[in-house]
């Protein structure tokens, strides 16, 4: 009788734990998380960053869309507004943003297929680094 091997490493075991507690956080808090998933996708797995974003575009979507389901009717958590037939989700404010937003991602697209890889992951940890500091800033902002 042949032994067993699983399949995945420890680090990927852990990977994938991390992973999905990572995203019932994001998503708990209203946030797709794509941007987050690629840094833990290259230390855990050992992908490169052109694997990871496309990876990490995919986690967000089916991210967004499980939270636009449970959320597609949700009334206003004001009240008066959920009174006035106001929904959780303000669809003018979507229409407005979403053209812009794939706008952004053509460009980046295009930018990143002719930059190299370390240019790539030096952007992205800047903008990760630049969120967070902005993040701190708010949480103590409204803990005073």
């Amino acid at each position: 009788m042949k032994d067993f091997h699983w399949p995945l490493s420890t680090l990927e075991v852990t990977g994938v734990v991390v992973f999905v507690v990572f995203i019932v956080i994001a998503n708990a808090g209203g946030l797709g998380g794509g941007g987050s998933f690629t840094p833990f996708m290259m230390i855990f797995f050992g992908l490169s960053i052109f694997e990871c974003v496309p990876l990490a575009n995919l986690f967000s979507l089916i991210s967004a869309l499980t939270r636009f389901i449970i959320n597609y009717r949700q009334k206003h958590p004001n009240p008066e507004k959920a009174k006035d037939g106001k929904l959780s989700i303000d669809y003018e404010v979507v229409m407005l943003t979403m053209p812009m937003l794939y706008f952004g991602t053509l460009i980046g697209v295009q930018i990143g297929t002719v930059t190299g890889e370390w240019i790539l992951a030096v952007s992205l940890a800047s903008v990760l680094a630049f969120v967070a500091y902005k993040t701190v800033n708010k949480a103590i902002d409204l803990r005073v």
